[in-house]
């Protein structure tokens, strides 16, 4: 088998965080002495911390991004101020809050305000669309058909847009999915309507990442140790897409069991290559031809939010490797959403 361009290595990484705090859910939560820590190791090994917008800029540009790194805040809370804010900024670190400009509106208690929110984006802040409110786009309602939601949730993520331009003054069309969920047909609206949208699935960011959905790691707990976020960081972009009937995110309970993704970029030896499906652990993978291999699943997926990540050691650059994160949003038995 053959190497395809192994120039095509590359590997920025956006964390995704939500509350600073000992005080909030865990699975949401990072300890501040833990964040702290965080902002310590990217300074330590020179990682180049850098805005969203502007990583996204140089990726749209095809520039070097390796070693690059953007910081997120999904929600807003009003938490940060305590200790992320200022660290970020004793760090001199620029980082991206999503917001739901409904929330802020109805003056939730624990959400930073407009006021609170303006005066951050003079200290580095770039503040972005999380949605008009934090409803799932995938979650569609009975009775509605797919083009009536794409046309009702596309006119409310440009009401946010034009909320936060209005209250902020700023315009970037950045938008995070809240809870991480999305279908195919609003990846196309949000591509066609100039927006660069973000998931919750692990993996690194290369020139060649579909900017409908870019991932991002989570690094709340559990996964805040920093020895995991040492392996995040040095994580490579895998340059592959699902095939056909495998780009498909909600899925019905048992209807499920393979994947197929087509790669790009050959950097790694086929055979040390290795797939891992949530509840199912270590799957079968087979290369259907040169640049094509299939992940058969063992069993059914459980119902809720699935992933598959696959990765697999740089040859070009030794120390490194590639990550790649599939997520399905699995229905119940009965046909019905698990919760949120």
């Amino acid at each position: 088998m053959s190497l395809l361009s192994i120039s095509r290595s590359q590997a920025a990484v956006v964390l995704q965080y939500h509350h600073v705090s000992t005080e909030t859910p865990k699975i949401t939560s990072i300890a501040p002495e833990q964040f702290t820590a965080h902002l310590n190791l990217l300074k330590e090994k020179q990682y180049q911390v850098i805005s969203l917008p502007e990583l996204m800029n140089k990726v749209a540009k095809g520039h070097n991004v390796i070693n690059h790194v953007a910081i997120t805040f999904d929600d807003g809370y009003k938490n940060l101020l305590a200790h992320a804010v200022p660290e970020l900024e004793r760090f001199g670190f620029p980082y991206t809050i999503f917001v739901n400009p409904a929330v802020i509106d109805e003056k939730n208690a624990s959400s930073l305000t407009w006021q609170q929110l303006k005066a951050l984006t003079e200290h580095g802040a770039t503040i972005a669309n999380h949605g008009m409110t934090h409803d799932s786009l995938a979650r569609i309602p009975t009775g509605t058909s797919m083009t009536q939601w794409v046309e009702m949730q596309g006119k409310k993520i440009e009401q946010a847009e034009a909320r936060i331009k209005e209250k902020t003054e700023q315009n970037v069309r950045l938008y995070a999915y809240p809870y991480g969920e999305y279908t195919p047909e609003m990846q196309s609206w949000l591509r066609e309507n100039n927006f660069i949208a973000f998931t919750q699935q692990s993996g690194a960011v290369g020139n060649f990442t579909d900017t409908s959905i870019v991932p991002r790691f989570p690094v709340s707990q559990p996964y805040d140790k920093l020895s995991s976020l040492s392996d995040k960081l040095n994580t490579l972009a895998f340059d592959l897409e699902p095939v056909e009937q495998s780009k498909v995110t909600v899925v019905n309970h048992g209807a499920t069991n393979e994947l197929v993704l087509k790669v790009n970029n050959l950097d790694f030896y086929p055979k040390l290559l290795a797939c891992y499906v949530s509840g199912l652990g270590k799957q079968e993978v087979t290369w259907l031809d040169e640049t094509t291999f299939k992940v058969s699943l063992s069993d059914g997926l459980k119902p809720g939010r699935q992933r598959c990540n696959c990765t697999a050691p740089s040859i070009s650059k030794p120390s490194r490797y590639y990550w790649y994160s599939k997520p399905w949003f699995v229905m119940k038995e009965d046909g019905q959403w698990f919760p949120l």
